[in-house]
């Protein structure tokens, strides 16, 4: 089309018709402009179907390492944590009613002190693309706000809650039944039930009652952030699920 005005420009310039050639040069010029544009939109669309392409996979892999999550670490753990608060209540009502000692306590001084159970490791691969790709690639405001809520609030307050309960166990849980249970280190970890030395002074120890309520506490710090969290990623599964058929 452009060789066309260009070869009807050049007879008009011949024929010294300048009218009709300063006409037919503004239409090639418009002709150009009019190329441009569409080439632009064309590129335009493109990239919109590729951003559109690249939050839909991101969405998707976001609702599988949810999925991942609430199956693999919220199930797990919520028995694991609630093991050792009923461990923790059923030695302190124990002690505080002065009941002998019976190997049933013996297992729950163990669940008590054990944290190997406790190892939170939520799937962060896909929000990780996320950032890198940059959280703006989801157009769903409300959508997002909720991912970054699950990512940079939730996740992180469970992180630390384990840490708490964790450091409580390495610095004064183990290091206490060291001294006041029998057996070597060693036997401890794999041991089935701890044996206190002397389950009377043991009654009446104050650090010892100290420390099975601050891990009982802890317990229950992550039980409340553990259900806060997994009615978040529940509800944000099903915002994905709904974004996911807006997109289809």
């Amino acid at each position: 089309m452009i060789k066309i005005f260009r070869k009807i420009r050049y007879n008009l310039m011949e024929q010294n018709k300048t009218g009709k050639y300063l006409k037919y040069a503004i239409g090639e010029i418009v002709l150009v402009v009019i190329g441009i544009l569409i080439a632009l939109s064309i590129n335009n669309w493109n990239e919109e179907r590729k951003t559109k392409a690249d939050e839909i996979k991101i969405l998707t892999n976001i609702k599988k390492a949810l999925v991942s999550d609430l199956d693999n670490q919220f199930t797990g753990h919520f028995e694991s944590v609630r093991d050792k608060i009923k461990s923790a209540t059923f030695i302190i009502s124990h002690m505080e009613n002065n009941l002998p000692y019976n190997d049933s306590l013996g297992v729950d001084f163990n669940v008590l002190t054990g944290g190997g159970s406790l190892n939170w490791t939520p799937q962060l691969t896909a929000y990780k693309r996320l950032e890198a790709k940059g959280i703006d690639i989801i157009k769903n405001d409300s959508l997002l706000e909720a991912l970054l809520d699950i990512y940079n609030l939730d996740y992180h307050l469970i992180q630390n809650s384990f840490d708490n309960y964790l450091r409580n166990i390495h610095d004064y849980g183990r290091p206490l039944a060291r001294k006041k249970f029998k057996g070597s280190w060693s036997d401890v970890l794999d041991a089935p039930l701890l044996t206190p030395l002397n389950y009377e002074l043991l009654i009446e120890d104050v650090e010892l009652h100290n420390i099975i309520r601050t891990l009982s506490q802890n317990g229950f710090e992550i039980e409340k952030r553990m259900l806060n969290a997994k009615a978040s990623v529940e509800h944000v599964i099903k915002m994905i699920d709904e974004e996911l058929q807006k997109r289809n």
